[in-house]
């Protein structure tokens, strides 16, 4: 078992999502912020809760129809910040990281059951 894979199976939520505080509700921020770091270890963000539900079901199922993402399910308080943090989260690991010279960037196709993005981050 990989270093961090602990801290995210007791903190990570039904819903797949991560809270701001332990035992909290998930929200898009801290779901996104979380994800990137289980990208960067190497985890990955597809590792699902006993539901079968990732942070990336989490994620995809607050997208609306204007392509932002709120905080949560009730509120949206600060839409552009949430939705800057959870396409974080939704960015592949080759764009998180420097992979250094030979990496060509280009477009990344993100998809969920409610979204689908083409972003090109270079």
């Amino acid at each position: 078992m990989k270093p961090g894979s602990v801290l995210h199976r007791r903190h990570q939520r039904a819903d797949g999502g991560f809270p701001a505080i332990p035992g909290g509700e998930s929200n898009s921020q801290s779901t996104g912020l979380a994800t990137v770091a289980l990208r960067v270890a190497g985890i990955g963000p597809r590792v699902a809760t006993a539901t079968g539900l990732s942070p990336l079901d989490y994620l995809s199922s607050l997208s609306r129809r204007d392509g932002s993402i709120p905080y949560d399910t009730g509120s949206s308080p600060t839409p552009v910040w949430s939705t800057a943090q959870a396409l974080l989260g939704l960015t592949a690991r080759s764009k998180l990281l420097d992979l250094g010279p030979g990496h060509a960037p280009g477009l990344n196709t993100l998809s969920g059951p409610r979204l689908r993005w083409r972003i090109r981050l270079d």
